[in-house]
């Protein structure tokens, strides 16, 4: 059994020029691969009609097909084959990718696996999957994500995964949607949510490793409170400040520290709809975490 697995990488920018990455990760207690300064959407708008190849080791290899339809949500085909061209896996997406974080540990077993990222949504932000691919002892889709499996920087093992869940209903525009951040650990085959264990971590006002939170966290200076609370400042000001209320606000309400979330309101969010606002966060992430 090959002892790395090797990454053959083509991106074509602009159709005008092409760039070849090759990318070792052996399969025992190696960091990550360095994929963060490269476009990981190998098959995106910009592609050729065309099959690109990819050799994942451990006897698979990864097809990034790009179609010439240029109606169709869905051009871009990321295919799994072993040696003898038999499809493992298929997924269909506008962009699909081999991710950067291919190479890494994601479930805590010691050994790589290959990530590859399709989008359903035809080039939204809403609608990217993360497929966790383990190739040893055989091949075997451990999940699909519903967010990149971002590690957590500083963190010792075991890994754990962030996951950023926005609130677009709640924002002037999806920019300007507030967030909530989840810490996931991935075990074996099972997503198991450990957020509320790791809430004080999540919450401390730092740039690593909750760096999603942090900036709404640093936002939080008592003259922007004051200016939230009292509408001292442009519109656009405004939304910025008041999406980080709400972002940190919320993630209280997820930790269950909702006295935290209502001082921090009082203090910035203006008085005559604070109720009102704390029970609109709160009947949100009672819908979107219905059963958990």
């Amino acid at each position: 059994m090959p002892k790395s697995i090797v990454c053959h990488i083509t991106a074509v920018v602009d159709s005008r020029s092409v760039f070849f990455l090759s990318v070792a990760a052996a399969l025992a207690g190696l960091g990550p691969v360095d994929l963060k300064a490269q476009d990981d959407r190998l098959c995106h708008e910009g592609s050729n009609p065309g099959a690109e190849s990819h050799h994942l080791g451990a006897g698979a290899h990864l097809d990034l097909v790009r179609t010439s339809d240029t109606i169709s949500d869905t051009p871009c085909s990321a295919i799994v084959r072993n040696d003898s061209g038999v499809i493992l896996w298929q997924a269909d997406g506008f962009p699909t990718s081999l991710d950067r974080w291919s190479g890494t540990d994601i479930n805590n077993d010691g050994l790589p696996e290959v990530v590859i990222g399709f989008d359903r949504g035809g080039g939204n932000r809403c609608c990217w999957q993360y497929a966790v691919i383990s190739l040893t002892p055989s091949f075997e889709v451990l999940a699909v994500l519903d967010f990149p499996p971002v590690q957590t920087a500083s963190s010792p093992p075991p890994v754990t995964l962030q996951q950023t869940v926005p609130f677009y209903h709640l924002g002037p525009s999806m920019a300007d949607a507030p967030i909530i951040v989840l810490v996931n650990r991935l075990e074996g085959t099972t997503l198991l949510n450990e957020t509320r264990a790791r809430c004080s971590e999540v919450l401390a006002e730092k740039e690593d490793p909750w760096a999603n939170l942090g900036r709404h966290l640093r936002m939080l200076t008592s003259e922007n409170l004051e200016a939230s609370k009292k509408g001292l400042r442009a519109q656009n000001d405004l939304a910025s400040i008041r999406k980080a209320i709400r972002s940190v606000a919320m993630q209280h309400l997820y930790c269950n520290q909702e006295s935290e979330a209502s001082r921090l309101l009082q203090v910035g969010w203006p008085t005559d709809s604070i109720a009102a606002e704390l029970e609109i966060l709160k009947r949100a992430l009672a819908q979107r975490f219905e059963n958990q």
